[in-house]
């Protein structure tokens, strides 16, 4: 991969998305094992994502599941591959996500999204390909 003078601007692990074919069903476990739990929750329409962000000491997972279920969308084509409760993606909080997709575009990494978009919970966010991640599906999200 080139070389580039640009610095990373990623802050840190943002949160990890685990999909679920049901919102309530995929929040269940967390609730009961950690009651002091805070859980905010979304909806992206336009993507049929029901989203729930659990957040507990500062670590958060998000979980991701279909609004419709008989609607074909990219996280119902993820579950029907991976089933109930695998990793969706990673996380990362970055300043300037506009900057940082440059940035690794110029190391040759692989974009999903070449311009970010307004994602769950008022953040832009943008996908870079699992391949340059060996097999890791990755999240930018601007902060």
């Amino acid at each position: 991969m080139p070389k580039t003078s640009y610095l990373t601007q990623v802050l840190k692990l943002d949160h990890i998305g685990i999909a679920c074919t049901n919102l309530q069903r995929g929040i269940a476990p967390y609730k009961l094992a950690f009651p002091t739990i805070n859980i905010s929750y979304d909806k992206l329409k336009d993507k049929n994502l029901d989203l729930a962000m659990i957040e507990l000491s500062g670590c958060k997972i998000e979980i991701i599941s279909p609004i419709d279920v008989t609607k074909e969308s990219a996280i119902k084509k993820f579950l029907s591959k991976n089933g109930d409760g695998a990793q969706h993606h990673i996380s990362f909080a970055v300043k300037d996500i506009d900057g940082e997709l440059k940035r690794l575009k110029d190391l040759g990494y692989k974009v999903i999204d070449s311009h970010p978009y307004q994602g769950g919970f008022g953040k832009l966010v943008a996908f870079l390909h699992p391949s340059s991640f060996n097999g890791v599906l990755v999240e930018l999200c601007q902060v």
